[in-house]
């Protein structure tokens, strides 16, 4: 069959996938892979085809969401509080979805080219299935226009199916306060675009393949096919200090954006992050972008300082892992039964996988919220120290190998195209 996986221009949102592309790619299935023009050097990196659809998008403004279907949604759905977890999660992960398809706006010129030329593909190439993340709305319009089964690949929670369902409930049961669907409505004027009417497949795809741990899946009505998220992180040449077994215990600290932006807000420099260790009996591989590194002052002996390097190259050698919680880093560290130490703030994805990695002894979170770091020190100090956190890796690590391997879903995806395909054809 023909497979079309469809992302958001985010290499964290396109890495999930490759495993998957690939075990499609060796049962013999063709499969492309479309993103935005500039993500095709990462596609074609892992060894896929890729399809460029639109030019590179504007992610350094800040994000539209109209306030009133916020409102809308948020008081529909009964959260009343910004600080809850929820709220956050509709306003990043689901109207920020729309808004970057949403007709009209300047901002997302390039988002709406994506759209046509996704749907125009799909057409052309006709695939018996597309597989899509949920932030890349297009793409189940893409598989109506072409007859193709519509399944989403999840990168993290699936809030939307969440929100979906609870919002149903609440204007079944008459508690929400509204007379029309808010969803429908920041849908709506993308589908008026292509000619269709909004139903529950535009939305949520035929059925959901899920590679979270079952422990920290929402619960939701949709067909679900668990799968085993199986870590990438692009490939490299192995550093010759990666050779040899460190001689003391090696810590990685990943700061990612989130925790850089978490440091910058409650006023603690990256310096004094790596100071933070310079007694400790270890050594530190920071892996630090250019302008990070240029605000640093004189780096610790015990400190190595690396722009690049693969995590599943990295982790493996390592006793424990400093990260912002974001879900790629967090498989990375559980596959490779590595305790972590999940620096946290409002919103984002740290807050599920800390509370995880937290319930299952494998970890601590560090919260913003009265953040010092000598708290951060003295939970280092025990990640390495104790053996029980090692423990906890482990039960993380058995949690994982629960779900089925890419490979093995292949033939449940096939059976699934073939009764959605042929009942559209």
């Amino acid at each position: 069959m023909r497979v079309l996986i469809a992302v958001m221009p985010l290499a964290s949102h396109l890495y999930p996938s490759i495993p998957l592309a690939w075990a499609l790619q060796n049962a013999g299935h063709e499969v492309r892979v479309a993103s935005n023009a500039h993500m095709g050097q990462y596609i074609t990196a892992a060894g896929l085809t890729a399809v460029s659809t639109g030019e590179e998008p504007d992610f350094v403004s800040p994000q539209v969401v109209n306030p009133g279907a916020l409102e809308s949604l948020t008081r529909a759905l009964g959260f009343e509080s910004p600080k809850d977890r929820l709220w956050g999660a509709v306003r990043h992960y689901t109207l920020g979805a729309f808004a970057r398809y949403y007709a009209g706006d300047p901002l997302n010129a390039g988002q709406q080219s994506m759209a046509d030329e996704l749907v125009a593909f799909a057409k052309s190439w006709k695939p018996d299935l597309i597989i899509w993340d949920p932030a890349c709305l297009p793409a189940p319009i893409a598989a109506r226009a072409c007859g193709a089964a519509s399944a989403r690949l999840l990168w993290g929670q699936d809030y939307f199916a969440w929100i979906r369902d609870r919002l149903v409930a609440r204007l079944r049961e008459g508690e929400a306060g509204v007379t029309e669907d808010p969803l429908v409505q920041a849908m709506k004027p993308m589908l008026d675009r292509f000619g269709y009417e909004f139903d529950e497949e535009m939305l949520l795809g035929h059925w959901t393949i899920d590679p979270i741990p079952e422990l920290m899946r929402l619960e939701t009505e949709t067909v679900t096919v668990p799968v085993r998220w199986l870590p990438y992180n692009g490939g490299a040449a192995l550093p010759d200090w990666l050779r040899e077994p460190p001689a003391r215990p090696r810590v990685a600290l990943s700061l990612g954006l989130t925790t850089h932006r978490l440091f910058q807000e409650i006023d603690v420099p990256i310096s004094g992050l790596l100071d933070m260790v310079a007694d400790m009996d270890l050594e530190l591989v920071a892996t630090l972008a250019d302008e990070q590194v240029a605000k640093l002052g004189t780096v610790p002996d015990n400190v190595r300082i690396v722009d690049y390097v693969p995590l599943t190259q990295l982790l493996p050698t390592c006793s424990a892992i400093i990260h912002h919680g974001g879900y790629g880093t967090f498989v990375a560290a559980a596959t490779a039964k590595v305790p972590q130490l999940i620096a946290m703030e409002e919103g984002g994805d740290a807050l599920a996988t800390a509370e995880y990695i937290e319930r299952r002894g494998a970890g601590i979170a560090v919260d913003s919220q009265g953040f010092s770091l000598a708290d951060m020190k003295k939970g280092l100090a025990r990640l390495l120290d104790d053996p029980s956190f090692r423990d906890g890796a482990d039960r993380v690590y058995a949690d994982m190998l629960a779900a089925p391997s890419p490979a093995d879903v292949v033939p449940s995806l096939e059976r699934l195209t073939e009764q959605y395909r042929s009942r559209q054809a």
